[in-house]
């Protein structure tokens, strides 16, 4: 789909200055405290780390040893901690045979070592059980005292989880980062193969639209909002289309006010972790606008991170909007939790702009410094209420084990236009922007390759610079369209990738057909688009199996 509009300008940061005061943030209250892998998240980690065994379905038996491994992508101080099926809680590194706990970044550690004479013996208590990792740049505290390494297994106590969670919920996310890692351990005799292995499950998100549609279009120059037609019934079409094909188990289907952010989370970080588990398949797919804002972890190779719009995204312009409106007293009471939330720290930005243009007389200088604050507010609001590909990524951790595949229908430039334009017919042209890259996922992909999450594949509408669009006359945006075909025209079995190859010969064809057919009528031809492939898959993922 396509960006919303460019990173405000010195005109839209002093606009926002008139409305940010107009109302006095609510002080956020307290919750109790969550269970162990609930315990210290970072949704936004500027560096990953992740923790693995080595049976695939994480499932141990009595008498079976077990050792894990920990990568993390930088220099860190390491705590990992167990939670054994009777709620205790042991810091199982470091420990008395392991006592450094700075590791190094993109080496593997292993607990216990290989050259350890300790071996991890599974035995009673047994039932679901919980590693936490934990990588920090600066020791922590409640975790770093004397008595919690002086043998293999150091009792944690419930305050001391609760002391190191506070601690770092108080440094930046860059700071340190964490994984979870769910295992089953079992009496002698019983399987370590579940019967029902290999099951599949779906979340389907489609945005046509938007919750402030009508305050993005109150404060766009051509009075238009993010309102667009084919996201909607593309995720519920894609939906139908893989629980038939796919033989999905369990799906979830969320559609435009369904689709926000908060519920994209729980879906794919508590409901799918919840129904499956390492060895199933899990499809996440994703229709609506795209955009991108200034790289915050300096991951990226074009300076930019990927955003997913969901249906309550707020940008500059919106919170602007919304800022007026509270201002002359036409706000509903239900933005308010919002607004207060998200105002505090786009005045805090808005005075280092200020401060950092005061006394600068070349106007075109004093642009820049506008523009580059104005960037820095816009990655914040979106990050807040959108999704970007750094915190997918971290997501996605979360369904280690699995086969995940992400399909996005979305892109950053061009898009979906609300009007005929050319009148050729029916058929939609779409306006183009800039041509910047959109490539969702893809510094993600690489890094969590790195820490050796092998089963991950991303299919895209798009290359990284161009336009994904949609026609008029079709139910569905051009790639749907054309992935359901292919779907649907072959016979069981079809991986991803064999699905992938049919679909760019058949829109490459169509391309080709409709722009004879637009130049016979004098009418200017669309630009094609190439849809994409990534996985790190060893084995084939199937969009469509036999009964």
């Amino acid at each position: 789909m396509t960006q919303r509009r460019p990173y405000s300008t010195a005109y839209r940061l002093l606009a926002l200055a008139a409305v940010l005061l107009a109302v006095n943030p609510s002080p956020s209250r307290g919750q109790a405290p969550p269970p162990i892998d609930r315990q210290a998240q970072n949704d936004r980690p500027k560096f990953l780390v992740r923790v693995s065994v080595d049976k695939e379905y994480r499932i141990y038996g009595e008498g079976e040893s077990l050792t894990l491994k920990v990568r993390c992508e930088e220099d860190a101080y390491l705590y990992v901690l167990y939670q054994q099926a009777d709620g205790k809680i042991f810091q199982i590194f470091p420990n008395s045979g392991q006592p450094d706990n700075r590791i190094k970044g993109k080496q593997d550690v292993r607990v216990p070592d290989l050259d350890d004479a300790f071996r991890w013996v599974v035995g009673p208590p047994f039932g679901h059980e919980v590693v936490k990792v934990i990588a920090s740049k600066k020791p922590v505290d409640a975790l770093s005292l004397p008595g919690l390494k002086e043998g293999r297994f150091n009792p944690v106590t419930v305050e001391q989880v609760e002391g190191a969670a506070k601690q770092l919920a108080k440094e930046p996310a860059n700071v340190w980062s964490e994984h979870d890692l769910a295992i089953q351990t079992v009496r002698k005799g019983v399987p370590t193969t579940p019967p029902d292995a290999h099951k599949r499950f779906g979340v389907f998100f489609g945005v046509s639209d938007y919750e402030f549609n009508e305050l993005a279009a109150a404060s766009s120059s051509k009075h238009e909002g993010p309102n667009v037609k084919h996201p909607a019934l593309d995720a519920e079409d894609m939906a139908a289309l893989l629980k038939q094909n796919a033989r999905l188990n369990d799906a979830r289907l969320y559609r435009n006010a369904e689709a926000t952010r908060g519920q994209m989370k729980q879906a794919i970080t508590e409901w799918l972790p919840s129904v499956s588990r390492p060895g199933d398949t899990v499809f996440i797919f994703f229709a609506g606008h795209g955009t991108q804002v200034p790289d915050d972890a300096n991951d990226e190779a074009d300076g930019q991170d990927e955003v997913l719009l969901t249906s309550d995204f707020i940008d500059l312009s919106i919170l602007m909007e919304m800022g007026k409106r509270f201002k002359d007293g036409t706000a509903p009471a239900a933005w308010k939790e919002r607004f207060d939330r998200l105002a505090p720290t786009a005045q805090q930005l808005l005075d280092k702009a200020r401060a950092a243009a005061a006394g600068v007389t070349d106007e075109q200088e004093k642009n820049k410094i506008f523009a580059r604050y104005g960037g820095e507010i816009e990655g914040y609001l979106l990050r807040q209420t959108a999704v970007d590909d750094d915190e997918m990524g971290h997501w996605i951790q979360k369904l280690d084990g699995r086969h995940v595949v992400v399909i996005v229908m979305a892109c950053h430039s061009g898009g979906l236009t609300p009007s005929n334009r050319n009148g050729n017919k029916g058929l939609e042209s779409p306006g183009r922007a800039e041509a910047r890259s959109f490539d969702f996922l893809k510094d993600a992909f690489v890094r969590l390759k790195d820490l050796d999450q092998p089963s991950l594949t991303v299919m895209t509408a798009a290359a990284e610079a161009e336009s994904a669009i949609g026609f008029n006359a079709q139910r569905n945006a051009f790639y749907t369209v054309n992935l359901k075909q292919v779907v649907e025209k072959n016979a069981a079995p079809l991986d991803a990738r064999q699905a992938h190859e049919q679909c760019k010969l058949a829109m490459a064809a169509a391309f080709s057909e409709i722009n004879d057919e637009l130049r016979k009528n004098n009418l200017k031809p669309v630009t094609p688009h190439v849809p994409q492939f990534f996985s790190t898959e060893n084995t084939p993922v199937f969009l469509k199996v036999g009964h």
